[in-house]
């Protein structure tokens, strides 16, 4: 289940943006790579989840059979606890004196001031008209946190000061609402 939901398919933009990020002030490292992981599963496990039944109940993603449609839901939900797990392993592993700052900020992030409160505005909305201000809220939420931790990952370990730190989380912020936009419209 874990290779079929990471490894097959996809786009890889959020490792790609903490990559990049990293890169606009040092040049790459086996560590930026490794640290790259650590959105990527977060990302994938999150969309394993989305795809469930009690969510949006779709079959397909990245044009294959969706997790628990080949797997079913119960190792669908402990795989992608699993992935969740391991991003925090490899962010624990990381060489950083900001350690406990990316560990809390990955945290927030995915928790109910993050991803998962994206997803329940997202299925409180379902089939219901939504206000400019709260859609962009459900986009932060959902999708910006992500490119925002991908972001403020690289740029930490790239020893990004705060004002960099700021205008890249600004810029990912924006850029994951830009982007979950032209998905919807997709």
């Amino acid at each position: 289940t874990l290779k079929h939901s990471v490894l097959e398919g996809g786009k890889r933009l959020r490792p790609i943006f903490t990559i990049a990020v990293y890169e606009l002030f040092k040049k790459r490292d086996s560590q930026i790579v490794t640290a790259s992981c650590v959105t990527e599963l977060i990302h994938a496990g999150s969309l394993m989840l989305d795809d469930l039944p009690c969510m949006d109940n779709a079959e397909f993603r990245r044009g294959k059979s969706s997790s628990h449609a080949l797997y079913g839901e119960s190792l669908t939900i402990l795989t992608s606890a699993a992935m969740w797990v391991e991003a925090f392993n490899i962010l624990s592993s990381l060489k950083t004196d900001k350690l406990d700052f990316l560990v809390n900020k990955t945290a927030t992030c995915m928790g109910g001031r993050g991803l998962i409160q994206g997803q329940l505005l997202d299925l409180a909305s379902f089939n219901s008209v939504q206000t400019a201000d709260e859609l962009r809220e459900c986009y932060k939420l959902k999708t910006s946190v992500m490119f925002d931790l991908a972001a403020t990952i690289g740029a930490v370990l790239a020893g990004a000061n705060d004002n960099e730190l700021k205008a890249i989380s600004s810029f990912a912020v924006n850029f994951g609402v830009a982007y979950q936009i032209r998905d919807d419209i997709i």
